[in-house]
């Protein structure tokens, strides 16, 4: 077992971790941070990569209230290097994925295949581990850590239940992705949009959570899924992750309420956004009286937006090949 907890002398061995020591204040990086042994049913894990989220800029904004000083962090990989009393899954040595939503198998909602909600893992939002408690100490004061967690640091103890092992032969940094950005954005294209066979989506913003959304439309079975970003960067990106079509965001036009457009020789497909109806089409030779394209619902010449409806996005593209098919 690799030797973390001590140097030779058997004096505490310190650890670097980033510190949010108040709300809108920058991290420190302090390089005296003690750990406590993991106590039962709690682990070390020594990490190989650490995500950074947007959740942990919430946390440092005060967006997400959480006690300080605190790690941050809840994005990662690593090797488990010490085990506690009671832990049976783990061995030292494996290689796992932090969960920030650890579910503990066994509470209620657990049972029902609801561990989003586990008992257990409530604890998450009070900066310590299971029990309450934290096991991370600076200058002789504890420090917290995010979502049970605070992969911001080399060393974390962190509960049982937070660990997913993988095989040893996935790279970490790829691994600690897993934890949020994948977790998340394929649950919301799998779990949360209910998205079918054949369907048509479209994904605003490419970023590590969007590029997820559009891998987890994809194995839903989207026939066709379309990036709108505002970066060329990311769209290429997003191509690689299964997007049919892109939109650079910036090619739009926006219809507030009460307003009209002409619109001469454009189709679009229709969506609903979090702020309004969003219109996504390309510019093409479509004859008004053409409907025999599966993929496409050709708008009216004329379109104008009530003035009880919501602003209207029109984000058009041009990609001849795609009416060659």
């Amino acid at each position: 077992m690799p030797v973390t907890a001590s140097t030779s002398s058997g004096e505490p061995l310190m650890i670097k971790a980033a510190v949010l020591t108040a709300v809108d204040t920058p991290l420190e990086v302090r390089d005296d941070i003690e750990l406590a042994p993991p106590g039962p049913g709690e682990v070390k894990i020594k990490m190989g990569a650490s995500g950074v989220c947007h959740s942990d800029l919430s946390v440092s904004n005060g967006t997400i209230p959480l006690p300080t000083p605190i790690v941050l962090g809840h994005e990662g990989a690593g090797t488990v290097v010490e085990v506690g009393e009671g832990v049976n899954g783990l061995a030292v040595g494996d290689h796992v994925v932090l969960s920030f939503v650890p579910n503990c198998r066994e509470c209620y909602f657990c049972r029902r295949g609801q561990g989003y909600l586990c008992e257990r893992g409530a604890m998450a939002a009070m900066g310590g581990l299971l029990d309450g408690t934290t096991r991370i100490t600076s200058k002789g004061a504890p420090l917290h850590q995010m979502a049970m967690l605070g992969t911001f640091g080399q060393e974390a103890i962190v509960p049982e239940i937070s660990c997913v092992k993988i095989d040893d032969d996935v790279p970490l940094k790829v691994a600690a992705l897993i934890g949020c950005g994948v977790l998340t954005g394929v649950g919301a294209a799998l779990n949360t949009a209910d998205i079918h066979l054949g369907d048509t989506v479209a994904v605003i913003g490419c970023g590590g959570v969007g590029l997820n959304v559009i891998q987890g439309a994809r194995i839903a079975g989207a026939s066709e899924v379309i990036a709108i970003d505002r970066f060329d960067s990311k769209l290429e990106m997003a191509k690689q992750f299964g997007a049919t079509r892109t939109v650079k965001a910036g090619d739009c036009v926006v219809l507030n309420p009460g307003e009209s457009i002409s619109l001469p020789a454009y189709c679009y497909h229709k969506f609903w956004g979090a702020e309004g109806k969003v219109l996504v089409g390309e510019v093409s030779a479509v004859n008004d009286d053409d409907t025999d394209n599966r993929f496409l619902d050709p708008l009216p010449r004329y379109s104008q937006i009530e003035e009880d409806e919501p602003p209207v996005y029109l984000l058009c593209t041009d990609y001849p090949d795609y009416y060659q098919a």
